[in-house]
């Protein structure tokens, strides 16, 4: 049962256990072969050998309730929900050990919530909360949080306010930034459910707590305060959002909101004050043209003519498309005839592409018919008729509606693939009101789908058209997710500063950003400015990259020679949960390299040898046969020196003389005798 994870003893119970399947000790000879496995980490042959035991003594089906734990465990840390979820189910077959099954009953939720299954979660987090057990472990008030979340992702809001408000009660030993985040989520249940003063309310607890999106506490608050006509708060609200938080994500929505509650009270210079601030960022989302249709309006209510007229024809040339630039177009014509140019507004009209006056009433009425089946829920029929309304009027009026409305019916109706075409169509329009989700949605099936070049592409974009904490927060780790499958650590190096900067601290994508940093670092050469990185990794998760980085500590500690402490964590390494094939065997030839620098060729040998066996993938195997060869070679060299023939010493070639020698012997030996 040493450390060694391919024990020679594997092969010998299990030859017995083939040549003696009827002998008395085979259950014995079972038990042994489970420590083995245990030892080893390797979980799935462990149950396989429990589940040939024929008499399962209770200590076997407590083992197997752990290992069964331990293995869906290490599938969940690596994303393969489904698979956890399979293994939860082995380990509730037997529930010896009551608490773990409890424990087991909650990350199974936590599975079925990340899989999209929001119905069997929440069945899965009530399960966990009236088992007895449950209150003893500390996931016993989350579980009422992610009832809350899942309720919220099903848009059923006052059942996930009752749960997000039973999560808060328990102040004692809570996460603050959960504690912050259901604020957040109560404030919206009761900004959706028309409740604004409650909303103001839960808004206000979360800014005070200011763990996290404390700007679109503000934001939320101040519109919630516009709602019930409180002006002045709203203001006060927005004011200090652009004062405090000058690169939030919702810095044009505040300027925006600022620009219109300005312009409600009648102050129209610090209203285009606002507007402008937006315009002058230039940020390519639906807040740019918002403002420039609000300043324009001011300017034209002013008698501003000209300046009017100035903005609405950007719009029209910076838009391009009827249903973004109609009224601008309604104020240009209202202008020019205003001022007696018929004419010129006739040529402004002829001059774009997208507008036919002839040809708009036709085309409001065709768009019309195929909106009613949408909204009637016909979507297989709406996905006919869109198609023909927007193959029929190019370009359309109603383009971007249209796209949306057949991209929500083909994710509904059609194959995953065909509704990422409609999808893709609504994000290569101009920003508008649903850029945000179609690249969302595209960024997260491309990434299901293995294409990470193209998944981290929409990624980026969504980190742009982001006008939420939430989407940017979403955008950037999609990104590390794909540069992580890609293998581009310099870039993944910057999206890490860049995760940081933004205040996020999901520890795994911490972890992710300071082990892309480090192997930039190894790259370089600078091992030494690499191990806070690492150990930063290491002691904060335990997935893949913390296998990584202990090897990665190790071999610098290897080449400082100090072999004692590299042996001891690889050995750390070879006995982590969960444990990782590549990484061990990766170590296995580093601790080969250490036998080999104490001239230990025994020990080095069966450390090779023991990957080149039991090791499936061929790299490293073929490291471990030419590492083999090496040491092959140094030993043969000694064996040769050490046996080479002795030399017979003619004494003639040193021109000696016998005679002298002799009487010089003769010389001695009398001297010898005399003493």
């Amino acid at each position: 049962l040493s450390l060694d994870p391919y024990q020679k003893s594997i092969e010998a119970f299990k030859n017995y256990i083939e040549k003696y399947p009827n002998s008395e000790r085979i259950d014995e000879a079972y038990q042994y072969l489970l420590a083995v496995y245990l030892t080893t980490k390797n979980f799935d042959a462990a149950l396989t050998s429990i589940d040939k035991i024929e008499n399962k003594t209770p200590k076997l089906k407590e083992a197997y309730q752990k290992i069964s734990f331990n293995k869906a465990t290490s599938l969940y840390s690596d994303r393969n929900y489904s698979g956890a979820i399979s293994y939860y189910d082995k380990s509730l077959r037997y529930r010896l050990d009551m608490k773990l099954a409890a424990i087991a009953t909650y990350w199974r939720a936590e599975a079925n919530y990340r899989l999209g299954k929001y119905d069997e979660a929440i069945l899965g987090y009530n399960a966990f909360i009236f088992q007895p057990s449950a209150i003893l472990t500390h996931y016993f008030n989350e579980a009422n949080y992610n009832v809350g979340y899942s309720y919220f992702k099903l848009e059923k809001y006052a059942d996930a306010t009752t749960w997000f408000r039973k999560f808060t009660y328990s102040t004692q030993g809570i996460d603050s930034l959960k504690m912050n985040d259901a604020f957040l989520r109560i404030g919206d249940c009761f900004y959706v459910l028309k409740q604004y003063d409650q909303a103001i309310n839960f808004y206000d607890k979360a800014e005070t707590l200011n763990q996290f999106e404390s700007d679109y506490a503000l934001f939320q608050k101040s519109i919630c305060l516009g709602i019930v006509k409180d002006f002045d708060g709203k203001i006060a609200s927005l004011e200090k959002l652009v004062t405090n938080n000058p690169r939030s994500t919702y810095i044009d929505a505040a300027y925006y909101e600022l620009g219109r509650t300005y312009n409600v009270q009648g102050d129209d210079e610090k209203a285009l004050e606002r507007f402008n601030s937006v315009i002058a960022s230039n940020a390519n989302n639906i807040y740019l043209k918002k403002s420039l249709i609000s300043s324009g309006l001011i300017h034209y209510n002013n008698g501003k003519n000209d300046m009017a007229v100035d903005i609405f024809t950007r719009i029209v040339q910076d838009y391009p498309t009827y249903e973004d630039t109609k009224e601008a177009l309604t104020f240009l014509k209202s202008i020019y005839i205003e001022r007696g140019q018929v004419d010129e507004y006739t040529n402004l009209v002829a001059g774009l592409s997208f507008v036919d006056i002839s040809r708009s009433d036709l085309d409001s009425s065709v768009f019309d018919a195929a909106r009613t089946k949408y909204f009637e829920g016909k979507c297989k029929e709406a996905i006919g008729s869109l198609n023909n309304y927007l193959d029929k009027f190019k370009p359309a009026i109603f383009n971007v509606k249209a796209n949306y409305y057949l991209s929500d019916c083909a994710e509904k109706e059609l194959s995953s693939d065909s509704a990422l075409v409609y999808y893709e169509r609504l994000a290569q329009l101009p920003p508008n009101e649903y850029s945000e989700l179609a690249l969302s949605k595209l960024s997260g099936a491309y990434y299901d789908k293995g294409e990470y070049s193209t998944a981290l592409s929409y990624y980026m974009d969504l980190e742009l058209a982001a006008t939420s904490g939430r989407s940017l927060k979403t955008a950037i780790e999609g990104q590390l997710d794909c540069v992580s499958e890609l293998d581009t650590n310099t870039l993944g190096a910057e999206l890490g500063e860049k995760y940081i900067a933004q205040g996020f601290s999901e520890l795994r994508y911490m972890a992710m950003a300071k082990m892309f940093r480090a192997r930039v670092l190894l790259k370089d050469g600078k091992s030494e400015e690499a191990l806070p990185f690492l150990n930063f990794v290491t002691d904060t998760i335990t997935t893949e990259i913390s296998a990584e980085a202990k090897y990665s500590i190790a071999k610098i500690n290897f080449d400082k020679d100090s072999l004692d402490t590299a042996e001891v964590q690889v050995f750390e390494l070879i006995n982590q949960v969960p444990s990782y094939g590549y990484w061990i065997a990766k170590s296995l030839i580093l601790l080969s390299d250490i036998y080999l620098a104490r001239e230990d060729y025994f020990q080095a040998k069966a450390t090779l040898n023991s990957i080149i066996e039991n090791y499936d993938g061929e790299d490293l195997k073929q490291v471990a046969k030419n590492k083999l060869e090496e040491i092959d070679a140094i030993e043969n060299s000694t064996e040769e020196e050490l046996e080479a023939p002795e030399m017979e010493i003619e004494l003639d070639e040193f021109n000696i003389d016998h005679d002298e020698l002799e009487k010089l012997f003769n010389d001695e030996e009398e001297e010898f005798e005399d003493e």
